[in-house]
């Protein structure tokens, strides 16, 4: 009765353990990593530890030799279970470093990306629909993505790739074109919703490459790069050249977005994002899909560009970019 006692007691200790790691996963902490990853991986943990508890009660009499080898297991997964934790509440610190920051260019990028700048001007959230206007990527309304690299001729933006033309935005990238990333943002409020409508006419890639893509989404205000936002990407790959896929990009890796109809050329698709209460969600096509992405707690931007290989071919038209604040 006492064994049995004790393997009671020790199994109500880790539901209680597990009990308060979830809580702390679910509730204290805004971690970009998918839930149900972080509770298998706790109670994962907390299986091995039960099972070296038991070991360790029913070996301690029997064999002192395996006594000791289970005793440091135990140790070994209770340091491994601690430190996962920390590890998650040390992340969520760094995520909301900069909650208390405003949307002002006035403050410089961190140090630790040399190659991100902003315009000594001020852009503050725009109220109005389309923010495409006339032949021009006015700086009044946009930062370019690492714009000491980028001319600005009369407060327009000239980047490669990206032409405005009578209130549409042209991404237009030829064979001889070399690797590289563009794109411009734009500061928006905490619940907005963005319209875009994009038609594609040809989007290719050479034998050689492995994949270019058009990028659009949100990226935090501390830093504005597309490796550390939430954005979507309509991307051709070397093993399918016939339609774009869609995918969805955070800090963590890429990942595909199953729709029920394809992305195809010379058709317009419109893609609807809204934020809520830091919470994004996508509409294509009047399609919602059903995954909502959690936003970093501090402000954001509105980022639209490319990125292609050596030797993409890419011809598409963005005939609206229309911000509903």
């Amino acid at each position: 009765m006492k064994d049995l006692g004790k393997k009671i007691a020790w199994g109500f200790f880790l539901f209680l353990v597990y009990g308060l790691a979830s809580l702390i996963t679910d509730n204290l902490l805004d971690v970009k990593i998918n839930k149900a990853w972080i509770n298998l991986i706790v109670f994962s943990l907390l299986i091995f530890l039960g099972i070296s508890i038991y070991l360790i009660f029913t070996l301690r009499k029997k064999s002192k030799s395996a006594f000791v080898i289970f005793l440091c297991l135990f140790i070994f997964f209770l340091f491994v279970l601690v430190l996962f934790i920390y590890i998650l509440i040390f992340a969520n610190l760094f995520n909301t470093e900069g909650k208390t920051f405003t949307p002002s260019p006035s403050i410089t990028s961190t140090s630790s990306i040399p190659q991100m700048s902003t315009p000594t001007n001020t852009i503050t959230p725009i109220p109005s629909s389309n923010i495409l206007s006339g032949n021009c990527i006015s700086s009044d309304l946009w930062f370019a993505y690492r714009g000491d690299n980028m001319n600005k001729i009369d407060n327009c933006w000239e980047i490669p790739g990206l032409s405005p033309d009578d209130d549409e935005l042209n991404l237009f990238v030829n064979k001889d074109a070399k690797f590289g990333s563009y794109g411009i943002y734009t500061p928006i409020k905490e619940n907005t919703k963005i319209k875009i409508k994009l038609n594609i006419d040809e989007f290719s890639i050479p034998s050689t490459a492995e994949y270019s893509r058009i990028i659009f989404g949100i990226v935090p205000f501390t830093n504005p790069d597309p490796g550390h936002g939430i954005v979507f990407l309509l991307q051709i790959e070397s093993n399918n050249h016939e339609y774009p896929l869609l995918k969805y990009r955070n800090p963590y890796g890429i990942n595909t977005i199953s729709l029920n109809e394809y992305i195809t050329f010379e058709n317009s698709h419109e893609f609807l994002l809204e934020i809520k209460n830091q919470y994004l969600s996508l509409i294509v096509d009047d399609i919602e899909l059903s995954e909502k992405f959690s936003l970093p707690d501090e402000p954001t931007y509105f980022w639209i560009g490319y990125e292609a290989q050596d030797g993409c071919v890419l011809f598409a038209t963005i005939s609206e970019i229309e911000l509903l604040q």
